[in-house]
Parts: structure tokens; C-alpha cells; sequence
């Protein structure tokens, strides 16, 4: 007789099948019931030694998996002071190659105010009407050289060679109308200094040039006589035109008035020496300014701290940037040094940065230091005092924006925004390198009426705006991924490591737990058969509760 009974729960000894009663009697099955009989697997036979092993290395996972958890932000704080020292700019390092030859692309992007009414507003009889035309982008290419460092390496000094190429928008040789700015130039020299009695020799000279000319225009007598506004191309008015009134100028005193052409801007520039902090021995002086244009001091501010070169040129901040810091950056363009607060986290191609902008303190003629001659409502910086001739120019942010709202108001045609208009720093906090930036300047002429030439006497007094400009950079997709690779590698490496060992030590003391648990069942089961297994006398007791018992007799 055979017995083909299954495994089951409540049966976990299988009887093979084809077995028969005479080669498994019943004391063999109610040894392997009671434990006795062999056992399948090193847990059945030895479960103590089984559990106690599993016991061991369970607890040895855990604690090299919170040992990896405890030593992964100390190793990594260490990496990171690592790579924050490479940020010195000391001869051969990457840091100096990053600093005097940039990779990435650089635009200056322009907006002229067209105005529509100049007849109108010459008289009187309107305020200004304007259209934002543009934009006209040019790419910027930025060139140092003559890179020379002191003997123990903290400074670096190097010159900078800036050109304009058209790259595209609108087309560059499209009229704008606009002020005449030489004309202002030469009115303003004349109210600076008409009054002075401490004038020196030869500026009294040029300022009576000045005055005979003006009084030329006065009576109609100067030829080629354009007005308070004039109409010339958005190159022309970039990198030059020859002026009617300067070119007079240059026929009567050449020595103060070298040349005609007048320009808001070079094609292509080379800057004096400047000098910078490399970091070297004190991190937070990195790419600080020492000198700017061969100048340690700005002069014409009122006050010394205001004319101080404080900060970078707004590429390379000291490592370890925080959210509550303010960052100090010199603008030249302003010829004055700015302070950005945190707005927002923000990512570059996966690169996590800490995007910093001007906040409106900075426009506030209540929180300014008094030697920048903030004497208006607030939203413009006055440049007068430093601007060559003391020309009234006034910079703000594109189209007034956080400005005084009358500056809108008296102006038609202006539409501030904030995404449109708005200038940031995005800054990699780790390394404190400006990953991406976008710097947006308008540049503003005060109109006043002017008593010495009758046509301008009934004038509205009004800040118009000339143009704007956003001077924007970021890194590529092939530099982002550079950027990653060089500096965040080790990092990447180090954090791979560890977490996959603390991830490969959780998963063991996960299976080992599993295991306990299934060898706890096992018994516990075990246990429960061999105490509900029937009490027979004799091995021809029924198998089956009802059963008349195995005849084992053929």
C-alpha cells in the first residue's frame, strides 16, 4: 500500500511518494512529528545555532550601515573644503584658466527709446512719447592678458580687452531719434563752471569757446544747427558718429576737444591694469577688486566709503555662499559697487544655485550713502558727479522699474517688468562662481529747461529714458556638464560609495530579519504539530482520525 498524503500546513514532513508502510513505519512517522526523525536543512536540524548566526550578522549590518550614515556628512563637509580651496586663482590652477579665459558666451543686449514727438516736447507742449525698439544683440567678447602675479601669488594683475560683434535682432542700422547728448554736455559744462572764480586758466579758456558758440546757436549763426534731439543708427549712436557741434569745437580748441566723434560705447576697448585678490591664504578675498581701471578710489562721489571699489566684477564670489549673506559686486558701468540679497533657489542644467538680485534699497534715496547725491525720488542712481563732463545722467532699472511711479507717469510708452527688467546673479554656493547673470541698466538724461538758448527755455523738466541694456551670460549645456564633472566628481564618487555599502549593509539586515522571522514561524509550527499529533498504541492505529488502520499484512 502506498501513501501519496501531500505536504501541508498542518503536515510539514513530507512522506515521498512511492514510499510504502514497509519501508516507513509508523514509529518513523511519529518520530519525524515529534522532531525526532531527520530533519531537511541546517535551521531544522540546528535552529538555535541558525538564529544565533542570523542574530550576528543582522546586528553587524546594522551597525556598519549606521556607521557608513554617521561618517557620510563629515567625509563629505571635508570633500567640499576640498574643493572649496581650488577656488584660489594661484598660477597653473583652474581656477586662474576659468578667470582670464571664460568658456562661457557672453551678450550685451540693447533697447533704444525712439522718441516719436521731438518737435513737441522741444516746445513744451508734450511730454515725451517713446517706443522700446530692440532689442539689437551683440555678442561680448571679454579678453584678459598680461596676466601678472606679486611674488607670494595673493594678487593678480591683468588687463581687459572688450569687443562688440553684431549677433542678432533687429537690424542695427535702424534710425532711432533721441537727445543730443553732446549738446546737453556742452550746457552742462557751462552751468557746472560758468560761476567759478577758482576756475583754472585754460578751463576758463574753453569755457568761454563754450559760451561764444552757445551764444552762435542763440542767434541762429552756427551752421548745421540739429536741435535738442537728433536721428542717427543704433550703431552710430553705439560706436560713433562725427557731431556738427564737436567737430566746431575740435576747429576752435583742439587741445580740450581731441576728438568729434561721440560714442555710448567702444567696439572694442582695452581697460587700464586692473589687480585682484587671488584667494590665496584667505578664501574671502577671491577675485575681490584692489584696483579698477588703474584706480583704487572713484572719484567725484561725496563721501570716501562712497567711492570705495568694493567687491568682484560679478563673476566669482568667496566659496561657501549662504542664503542670508549679501553679495558685493563693483559695477562699472555705475562706477560704483552694489550689494545683491537672496531671492530664490535656482537650477542650471541640474546644477543647484542661489539666485541673488537688487533689491529695492538700493534704488532708495533714504538708505543711500549721501556722497552718491541721491536728491530725487527714488529709483535712479545720479552719475552726474562721475560721468565724464557732468553730463546729467541717471540710471535706473529698464523702464523704471521699482522706481518712483511719476517717472512712469511722465513718460509715455514705458511698461515696467519685472521678468523683462529685473537683474540677477545666479551663484553655485559651493564654489561661489556666477554660473549665470543677467545685469539690466537703463541709462537716463535729466531735461531741464536751459535759459541760454531760447528754444529750450519752455522744456518740461523729466528723467527720459535713452536706452537699456541686459548684459546676460550662462553657462552651455557641455559647460554645465564640465562644471559637474570637475568639481562635483570626487564628491559624486565618494557619496556613491558609501551609499551603496550603507545600501548593500541595510539590504543584508533586512534579509537576515526575514530569515528570523521565518525561522520563528517554522518552529512555532513545528511545535503546534507535535502537540495536536494523535497518542497511538501500535503501529496499526489509523492513520486517518475514523480510520480502521494500516494492514500491513499482504
Amino acid at each position: 500500500i502506498i501513501y501519496h498524503g501531500p505536504w501541508s500546513i498542518d503536515n510539514p514532513f513530507l512522506i515521498p511518494l512511492g514510499s510504502t508502510v514497509e519501508s516507513l513505519g509508523m514509529s518513523e512517522l511519529r518520530n519525524m512529528a515529534d522532531g525526532r526523525g531527520e530533519q531537511r536543512g541546517c535551521c531544522r536540524r540546528n535552529p538555535v545555532c541558525c538564529g544565533t548566526t542570523l542574530i550576528l550578522v543582522a546586528g553587524f549590518s546594522f551597525v556598519v550601515a549606521v556607521a557608513l550614515g554617521a561618517t557620510y556628512h563629515p567625509l563629505r563637509n571635508k570633500v567640499d573644503e576640498i574643493i572649496k580651496s581650488k577656488v584660489a586663482m594661484t598660477p597653473d590652477s583652474a581656477a586662474a584658466d576659468n578667470f582670464l579665459s571664460s568658456k562661457a558666451p557672453l551678450y550685451s543686449t540693447y533697447h533704444f527709446f525712439d522718441v516719436k514727438n521731438p518737435k513737441a516736447v522741444e516746445a513744451g507742449t508734450e511730454q515725451p512719447i517713446v517706443e522700446d525698439v530692440g532689442p539689437f544683440k551683440y555678442h561680448e567678447n571679454r579678453t584678459k592678458f598680461d596676466a601678472v602675479w606679486n611674488d607670494d601669488e595673493t594678487e593678480i594683475e591683468y588687463k581687459l580687452n572688450t569687443t562688440y560683434t553684431y549677433a542678432s535682432g533687429l537690424d542695427p542700422k535702424r534710425n532711432i531719434t533721441s537727445i543730443n547728448l553732446p549738446l546737453i554736455g556742452v550746457l552742462t559744462t557751462i552751468e557746472t563752471f560758468e560761476n567759478d572764480p577758482d576756475l583754472d586758466k585754460h578751463l576758463r579758456e574753453l569755457l568761454d569757446v563754450l559760451v561764444d558758440v552757445i551764444d552762435m546757436i542763440k542767434k541762429g549763426l552756427f551752421p548745421n544747427w540739429e536741435g535738442l534731439f537728433v536721428t542717427h543708427t543704433v550703431e552710430e549712436w553705439l560706436f560713433g558718429y562725427e557731431d556738427s557741434l564737436l567737430k566746431f569745437l575740435n576747429s576752435l580748441v583742439p587741445q580740450f576737444i581731441p576728438s568729434y566723434v561721440f560714442a555710448l560705447s567702444n567696439r572694442s576697448a582695452i581697460e587700464f591694469p586692473n589687480r585682484v585678490y587671488t584667494g590665496k591664504g584667505d578664501l574671502s578675498l577671491v577675485a575681490q577688486y584692489i584696483e579698477w581701471n588703474n584706480l583704487t578710489h572713484i572719484d567725484g562721489w561725496g563721501t570716501k566709503t562712497a567711492g570705495m571699489i568694493n567687491g568682484s566684477g560679478g563673476y566669482q564670489f568667496p566659496p561657501g555662499v549662504t542664503r542670508d549673506e549679501n553679495i558685493t559686486a563693483f559695477i562699472s558701468q555705475l562706477y560704483r559697487s552694489g550689494y545683491f540679497s537672496y531671492e530664490k533657489d535656482a537650477s542650471i542644467y541640474g546644477i543647484e544655485t542661489y539666485q541673488f538680485g537688487l533689491p529695492m534699497a538700493e534704488l532708495s534715496n533714504k538708505s543711500q550713502d549721501p556722497g552718491f547725491y541721491f536728491d530725487g525720488p527714488s529709483g535712479v542712481l545720479n552719475l552726474t558727479a562721475v560721468y565724464p563732463q557732468h553730463v546729467p545722467i541717471f540710471a535706473s532699472k529698464p523702464h523704471f522699474l521699482d522706481g518712483d511711479p511719476g517717472y512712469v507717469a511722465n513718460v509715455t510708452g514705458l511698461h515696467p517688468n519685472r521678468s523683462l527688467h529685473d537683474s540677477f546673479l545666479n551663484v553655485e554656493p559651493l564654489t561661489g562662481a556666477a554660473l549665470g547673470a543677467s545685469k539690466r541698466i537703463q541709462i537716463n538724461l535729466r531735461m531741464q529747461p536751459y535759459d541760454k538758448i531760447p528754444e529750450l527755455k519752455t522744456i518740461q523738466e523729466v528723467m527720459l529714458p535713452v536706452f537699456w541694456v541686459a548684459e546676460e551670460g550662462s553657462l552651455t549645456l557641455s559647460l554645465a556638464n564640465e562644471f559637474k564633472q570637475k568639481v562635483y566628481g570626487i564628491r559624486y564618487a565618494i557619496q556613491g560609495s558609501i551609499l551603496g555599502a550603507a545600501g548593500l549593509a541595510g539590504l543584508v539586515f533586512l534579509l537576515c530579519i526575514m530569515c528570523l522571522v521565518g525561522l520563528f514561524v517554522q518552529q512555532r509550527r513545528m511545535r503546534e504539530n507535535k502537540a495536536v499529533w494523535p497518542n497511538h498504541n501500535g503501529e496499526r492505529a489509523p492513520l486517518l482520525p475514523g480510520g480502521k488502520g494500516i494492514n500491513t499484512d499482504i
